[in-house]
């Protein structure tokens, strides 16, 4: 059985000022759950039913702070308006993830505010097997419930940097370059690259002109129809596979 104390701390991460200072965040559903204890992502607690937790513990070191808990207790906890199965409190410390090499290709996003952009974005960079995402500090925090969902586990496997952009980027020895609708290069037309790192700007402004003057280019998506501009996670799809193909 869950405590009153225990749902409160739960409660409580759905808010940015307590994941900061307690270290943790929250993870809902069967599949998200699963796939961040698979990719070795450190849980606090795990609040779930008997029949999923009978079905998964071989997931789990130690059945301690493992809880069950019933159908009123679960939407309790929950942030979802038909809660599925099970609720984790993860570590946000991702040490494993941050001790890898850098990838071959890097994303860099300002001013992200999306949440469903920004777990989209790292998802597909999970997809394309690039481990490194960094992030202005005015983006959507990474951990918030909305980002967790739409990144479906990413989130455990992709380390993120928060920071000044125009500070850590000139820190890589890769070319920049930044996505715009007015750019240089038609990625169509671009050559391969061992390296390089993508910038991708806020879904409305785009890029500053303060990080395009840092840039080694700007490149654009060939425009075929009428649309005014693509979403922020759709277009870094496009680029990340073009580049992704142009290196392979």
């Amino acid at each position: 059985m869950v405590s009153k104390t225990q749902i409160k701390f739960v409660k409580s991460l759905h808010l940015k000022k307590n994941r900061e200072e307690s270290g943790f965040f929250v993870a809902e559903g069967a599949k998200i759950v699963i796939d961040l204890l698979s990719s070795g992502l450190r849980f606090d607690k795990i609040f779930a039913t008997q029949p999923w937790i009978d079905a998964n513990n071989a997931l789990f070191n130690t059945a301690n702070n493992v809880f069950v808990v019933d159908e009123k207790e679960l939407k309790q906890l929950s942030e979802l308006t038909t809660p599925n199965e099970v609720v984790a409190v993860f570590l946000i410390s991702k040490d494993e993830v941050a001790k890898q090499k850098p990838s071959s290709i890097l994303i860099a996003l300002e001013s992200i505010r999306d949440p469903g952009n920004m777990g989209t974005i790292i998802r597909i960079a999970d997809w394309y097997g690039i481990n490194t995402i960094i992030c202005s500090e005015d983006c959507v925090d990474v951990y918030a419930h909305k980002v967790v969902q739409a990144s479906m586990g990413s989130i455990g496997r992709v380390n993120i940097i928060e920071g000044d952009l125009l500070a850590l980027l000139p820190t890589y020895p890769y070319p920049i370059y930044a996505a715009t609708l007015g750019g240089k290069i038609n990625l169509h037309q671009m050559e391969a690259t061992k390296n390089c790192i993508l910038m991708i700007g806020n879904e409305a402004k785009g890029l500053s002109d303060a990080l395009i003057s840092i840039s080694t280019n700007t490149i654009c998506i060939p425009q075929f129809g009428k649309a005014e501009s693509l979403n922020a996670s759709v277009a870094t799809a496009v680029i990340i596979d073009n580049l992704v193909r142009l290196n392979s």
